[in-house]
């Protein structure tokens, strides 16, 4: 053990002699016993901050440190979640001390565990294993979509989008035309549950440029064809109130390709040809 090692190990200790029923100095020497590699050691010191019948975060999340270093993947998740929402920082901390295959590990066991509480309804609690992967993952586009997705069903759009967002700004060179497709259908909801419309049809024409079946089932789906296609017309309409004609043009067009047969729309795109200016190209 190195000088410095020894002089943390003694500190701990120490304030430990000096006020024991403290469960920061218990936290704090477990930490040095951790990093130190001396995990029995710690187990034995986290004890006295675990045995209320509420335990701190900060004590369940050590204790799943602890669990995983044992190889207790699934247990160490469900402990250290728990920091993920709450205390990012001291999380982070606490995964510098794993090796780059624990990390792995607890990665793919948190984001497994979010899929499955995602699948059955169980946001709320979907969402620090969601946080946990993305911490854990070093933010992975998958672990980030995963979240945004679970944020936007706990209606936490601007969160959501700040994920989504970081997504497709790393995925742009993305070859996989499903998916990129699917990320602006989404980018698209999250918008209208912000009440952009403006931005919520740039999102949807994107996604009906880059595979306009694919997002045609998407937007079909959900939000669904009347709200999607009264997103363009009210788009298109403001448009065309201020003279934007492409633009008035291209919303048109989407809405159309969303619902063939909408009314409000073609009478759009009949007016929009109609007032555009000699000069304005319209495709």
């Amino acid at each position: 053990m190195d000088e410095a090692a020894h002089g943390l190990l003694a500190m701990g200790e120490a304030l430990i002699r000096v006020n024991a029923s403290q469960p920061g100095w218990h936290i704090l020497l477990v930490d040095i016993l951790t990093a130190l590699g001396r995990y029995e050691e710690a187990r034995a010191h986290l004890q006295p901050a675990l045995q209320s019948s509420s335990p701190p975060a900060a004590a369940r999340a050590r204790r799943g440190l602890l669990q995983l270093k044992k190889g207790n993947v699934a247990t160490a998740a469900q402990d250290l979640q728990c920091l993920a929402e709450t205390d990012a920082q001291d999380l982070s901390f606490l995964l510098r001390l794993l090796q780059p295959s624990e990390q792995q590990s607890l990665t793919q066991a948190a984001a497994q565990e979010a899929s499955t509480l995602l699948g059955a309804g169980q946001p709320g609690q979907a969402l620090g294993y969601c946080s946990l992967a993305v911490l854990a993952g070093g933010s992975l586009t998958c672990h980030l979509r995963l979240r945004a997705i679970c944020l936007g069903e706990l209606q936490q759009f601007g969160r959501a989008l700040g994920d989504l967002d970081h997504v497709l700004q790393e995925g742009a060179g993305d070859s996989d035309l499903q998916v990129r497709t699917e990320d602006f259908c989404s980018r698209g909801r999250l918008l209208l549950g912000l009440r952009d419309k403006e931005g919520a049809a740039g999102a949807f024409t994107r996604a009906l440029e880059l595979s306009p079946a694919l997002a045609q089932r998407s937007l079909w789906e959900r939000p669904g064809q009347a709200p999607v296609a009264h997103v363009f017309l009210h788009f298109g309409q403001h448009c065309l109130e201020e003279q934007r004609y492409e633009e008035a043009w291209t919303a048109a067009q989407s809405g159309l390709l969303v619902d063939p047969n909408h009314g409000g729309l073609k009478k759009l795109k009949a007016r929009t040809r109609k007032e555009a200016s000699s000069g304005c190209r319209l495709h």
